[in-house]
Protein backbone atom coordinates (compact mmCIF):
# COMPACT_ATOMS: atom_id res chain seq x y z
CA UNK A 1 0.00 0.00 0.00
CA UNK A 2 1.45 3.32 -1.04
CA UNK A 3 1.80 5.90 1.71
CA UNK A 4 1.02 9.46 0.81
CA UNK A 5 1.85 12.58 2.79
CA UNK A 6 -1.06 14.90 3.09
CA UNK A 7 -0.15 18.54 2.65
CA UNK A 8 -1.02 20.91 5.42
CA UNK A 9 -3.69 23.24 4.14
CA UNK A 10 -2.41 26.79 3.58
CA UNK A 11 1.32 26.04 3.73
CA UNK A 12 1.90 27.23 0.13
CA UNK A 13 -0.02 30.41 0.71
CA UNK A 14 1.85 31.05 3.95
CA UNK A 15 5.19 30.64 2.18
CA UNK A 16 4.18 33.16 -0.46
CA UNK A 17 3.15 35.61 2.23
CA UNK A 18 6.49 35.25 4.02
CA UNK A 19 8.36 35.72 0.74
CA UNK A 20 6.36 38.82 -0.11
CA UNK A 21 7.03 40.30 3.33
CA UNK A 22 10.76 39.65 2.97
CA UNK A 23 10.79 41.40 -0.46
CA UNK A 24 8.84 44.35 0.93
CA UNK A 25 11.25 44.65 3.85
CA UNK A 26 14.28 44.65 1.52
CA UNK A 27 12.65 47.19 -0.77
CA UNK A 28 11.84 49.52 2.12
CA UNK A 29 15.35 49.15 3.51
CA UNK A 30 16.92 50.05 0.17
CA UNK A 31 14.61 53.02 -0.18
CA UNK A 32 15.46 54.19 3.33
CA UNK A 33 19.21 53.92 2.68
CA UNK A 34 18.82 55.72 -0.68
CA UNK A 35 16.97 58.54 1.00
CA UNK A 36 19.51 58.82 3.80
CA UNK A 37 22.47 59.01 1.44
CA UNK A 38 20.77 61.57 -0.77
CA UNK A 39 21.24 59.44 -3.91
CA UNK A 40 19.05 60.34 -6.87
CA UNK A 41 18.37 58.55 -10.14
CA UNK A 42 20.73 59.54 -12.94
CA UNK A 43 19.25 61.87 -15.54
CA UNK A 44 19.46 60.98 -19.20
CA UNK A 45 21.14 64.08 -20.60
CA UNK A 46 21.80 64.83 -24.28
CA UNK A 47 24.93 66.84 -25.10
CA UNK A 48 25.22 69.09 -28.16
CA UNK A 49 28.01 70.84 -30.01
CA UNK A 50 28.42 73.16 -32.97
CA UNK A 51 28.76 71.70 -36.45
CA UNK A 52 29.74 73.69 -39.53
CA UNK A 53 32.45 73.74 -42.16
CA UNK A 54 35.37 76.11 -41.50
CA UNK A 55 35.15 79.27 -43.63
CA UNK A 56 37.37 79.28 -46.71
CA UNK A 57 39.51 82.23 -47.80
CA UNK A 58 40.70 81.88 -51.37
CA UNK A 59 43.07 84.25 -53.07
CA UNK A 60 44.30 85.84 -49.82
CA UNK A 61 48.06 85.83 -49.20
CA UNK A 62 49.05 84.56 -45.73
CA UNK A 63 50.90 86.88 -43.37
CA UNK A 64 54.31 86.24 -41.81
CA UNK A 65 52.81 86.90 -38.39
CA UNK A 66 51.90 84.63 -35.50
CA UNK A 67 48.51 85.03 -33.82
CA UNK A 68 47.58 83.81 -30.34
CA UNK A 69 43.99 83.18 -29.33
CA UNK A 70 43.29 83.49 -25.62
CA UNK A 71 40.54 81.60 -23.85
CA UNK A 72 37.26 83.49 -23.99
CA UNK A 73 35.57 84.72 -20.86
CA UNK A 74 31.81 84.77 -20.32
CA UNK A 75 29.09 86.18 -18.12
CA UNK A 76 28.12 84.30 -14.96
CA UNK A 77 24.76 83.37 -16.53
CA UNK A 78 26.57 81.42 -19.27
CA UNK A 79 29.35 79.88 -17.24
CA UNK A 80 27.86 76.37 -17.29
CA UNK A 81 26.95 74.02 -20.18
CA UNK A 82 23.16 74.27 -19.77
CA UNK A 83 21.21 75.36 -22.84
CA UNK A 84 19.58 78.70 -21.99
CA UNK A 85 16.27 79.95 -23.38
CA UNK A 86 14.91 83.46 -22.93
CA UNK A 87 11.38 83.31 -24.31
CA UNK A 88 9.95 86.11 -22.18
CA UNK A 89 11.35 89.14 -20.35
CA UNK A 90 13.23 88.53 -17.09
CA UNK A 91 13.01 84.74 -17.40
CA UNK A 92 16.02 82.49 -18.05
CA UNK A 93 15.11 78.83 -18.54
CA UNK A 94 17.91 76.26 -18.25
CA UNK A 95 17.09 72.83 -19.67
CA UNK A 96 18.58 70.13 -17.38
CA UNK A 97 18.13 67.38 -20.00
CA UNK A 98 19.86 69.15 -22.93
CA UNK A 99 23.30 70.68 -22.53
CA UNK A 100 26.22 71.92 -24.58
CA UNK A 101 29.22 69.60 -24.66
CA UNK A 102 31.26 72.26 -22.83
CA UNK A 103 30.45 75.77 -21.66
CA UNK A 104 29.87 78.42 -24.38
CA UNK A 105 33.18 80.21 -23.74
CA UNK A 106 35.28 77.11 -24.43
CA UNK A 107 33.00 76.01 -27.27
CA UNK A 108 33.36 79.27 -29.21
CA UNK A 109 37.09 79.53 -28.50
CA UNK A 110 37.79 76.01 -29.74
CA UNK A 111 35.84 76.50 -32.97
CA UNK A 112 37.42 79.89 -33.69
CA UNK A 113 40.87 78.35 -33.13
CA UNK A 114 40.01 75.58 -35.58
CA UNK A 115 38.77 78.09 -38.14
CA UNK A 116 41.82 80.35 -37.77
CA UNK A 117 44.19 77.46 -38.34
CA UNK A 118 42.18 76.14 -41.26
CA UNK A 119 42.11 79.59 -42.91
CA UNK A 120 45.90 79.63 -43.36
CA UNK A 121 46.07 83.43 -43.19
CA UNK A 122 48.76 83.52 -40.50
CA UNK A 123 52.15 81.89 -40.19
CA UNK A 124 50.89 80.07 -37.10
CA UNK A 125 47.94 80.19 -34.72
CA UNK A 126 48.40 79.29 -31.05
CA UNK A 127 45.96 79.14 -28.16
CA UNK A 128 46.22 79.69 -24.42
CA UNK A 129 47.16 76.02 -24.10
CA UNK A 130 50.42 76.64 -25.95
CA UNK A 131 53.34 78.05 -23.89
CA UNK A 132 54.20 80.46 -26.70
CA UNK A 133 54.17 84.27 -26.73
CA UNK A 134 53.00 86.17 -29.79
CA UNK A 135 52.96 89.82 -30.73
CA UNK A 136 49.29 89.79 -31.75
CA UNK A 137 46.68 88.34 -29.42
CA UNK A 138 42.94 87.88 -29.79
CA UNK A 139 40.87 88.09 -26.64
CA UNK A 140 37.14 87.53 -26.48
CA UNK A 141 34.05 87.42 -24.28
CA UNK A 142 30.76 85.61 -24.83
CA UNK A 143 27.94 88.00 -23.97
CA UNK A 144 25.03 85.95 -25.36
CA UNK A 145 24.74 82.28 -26.26
CA UNK A 146 21.09 81.40 -25.94
CA UNK A 147 17.73 80.89 -27.55
CA UNK A 148 15.56 83.98 -27.75
CA UNK A 149 11.89 84.37 -28.50
CA UNK A 150 10.08 87.21 -30.18
CA UNK A 151 7.42 88.19 -32.67
CA UNK A 152 9.20 86.24 -35.42
CA UNK A 153 9.54 83.06 -33.35
CA UNK A 154 12.49 81.26 -31.78
CA UNK A 155 15.99 82.38 -32.76
CA UNK A 156 19.57 81.71 -31.79
CA UNK A 157 21.37 84.65 -30.24
CA UNK A 158 25.16 84.79 -30.27
CA UNK A 159 27.06 87.90 -29.18
CA UNK A 160 30.86 88.00 -28.96
CA UNK A 161 33.11 90.90 -28.04
CA UNK A 162 36.57 90.59 -29.56
CA UNK A 163 39.73 92.56 -28.77
CA UNK A 164 42.95 92.45 -30.80
CA UNK A 165 46.09 93.34 -28.85
CA UNK A 166 49.55 94.30 -30.10
CA UNK A 167 51.90 93.33 -27.29
CA UNK A 168 54.89 95.05 -28.93
CA UNK A 169 53.59 98.48 -27.87
CA UNK A 170 54.74 100.03 -24.63
CA UNK A 171 51.56 101.15 -22.87
CA UNK A 172 48.25 99.37 -22.43
CA UNK A 173 46.11 101.90 -24.31
CA UNK A 174 48.14 101.72 -27.48
CA UNK A 175 48.22 97.92 -27.35
CA UNK A 176 44.52 97.75 -28.16
CA UNK A 177 44.34 97.60 -31.95
CA UNK A 178 40.56 97.33 -31.94
CA UNK A 179 37.63 96.10 -29.90
CA UNK A 180 34.46 95.07 -31.68
CA UNK A 181 31.09 93.55 -30.91
CA UNK A 182 29.86 90.75 -33.18
CA UNK A 183 26.23 89.66 -33.15
CA UNK A 184 24.35 87.00 -35.11
CA UNK A 185 20.87 85.49 -34.96
CA UNK A 186 19.16 82.77 -37.03
CA UNK A 187 15.71 81.16 -36.87
CA UNK A 188 15.42 77.92 -34.90
CA UNK A 189 13.73 75.70 -37.46
CA UNK A 190 12.32 73.03 -35.19
CA UNK A 191 11.13 72.39 -31.66
CA UNK A 192 13.98 70.32 -30.23
CA UNK A 193 17.39 71.15 -28.80
CA UNK A 194 19.11 69.94 -31.98
CA UNK A 195 17.37 72.73 -33.90
CA UNK A 196 18.88 75.29 -31.54
CA UNK A 197 22.33 73.72 -32.00
CA UNK A 198 21.92 73.97 -35.78
CA UNK A 199 20.90 77.64 -35.62
CA UNK A 200 23.74 78.44 -33.24
CA UNK A 201 26.16 76.72 -35.62
CA UNK A 202 25.06 79.05 -38.41
CA UNK A 203 25.55 82.02 -36.12
CA UNK A 204 29.05 80.92 -35.15
CA UNK A 205 30.02 80.21 -38.76
CA UNK A 206 29.05 83.76 -39.74
CA UNK A 207 30.83 85.46 -36.84
CA UNK A 208 33.93 83.31 -37.20
CA UNK A 209 34.39 84.45 -40.77
CA UNK A 210 33.94 88.11 -39.83
CA UNK A 211 36.35 87.86 -36.90
CA UNK A 212 39.05 86.20 -39.00
CA UNK A 213 38.76 88.78 -41.78
CA UNK A 214 38.95 91.68 -39.32
CA UNK A 215 41.92 90.17 -37.49
CA UNK A 216 43.74 89.53 -40.75
CA UNK A 217 43.14 93.08 -41.99
CA UNK A 218 44.21 94.68 -38.73
CA UNK A 219 47.34 92.56 -38.32
CA UNK A 220 48.37 93.31 -41.92
CA UNK A 221 47.95 97.04 -41.30
CA UNK A 222 49.83 97.00 -38.00
CA UNK A 223 52.57 94.49 -38.69
CA UNK A 224 55.18 97.11 -39.70
CA UNK A 225 57.24 98.80 -37.02
CA UNK A 226 54.73 98.29 -34.23
CA UNK A 227 55.20 101.84 -32.91
CA UNK A 228 52.25 103.83 -34.24
CA UNK A 229 48.71 102.41 -34.31
CA UNK A 230 46.82 102.31 -37.56
CA UNK A 231 43.14 103.16 -37.89
CA UNK A 232 41.16 100.16 -36.58
CA UNK A 233 38.67 98.36 -38.82
CA UNK A 234 35.17 99.77 -38.74
CA UNK A 235 32.11 97.78 -37.86
CA UNK A 236 29.39 97.21 -35.34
Amino acid sequence: MMNRMKAWPGIGTLGKVHGGLRFLAVFLAVGWLWGCTGAKPALLVDHYSLEYDPPAFEGTAPLEEVLKLNRFSTTEALRGPLMISRMEPYVYYADPYHRWRVNPADLTTDFLARDLRNAGLFKAVFTWRDPVDARFELKGAVEEFSEAGGADGRRSLLVLRITLMDRSRSDVQSRVVYQKKYESSFPVEGKNAGSLAAAMSRSMALLSRQIILDAYTAVRQNAGGGTSPEKPPTGK
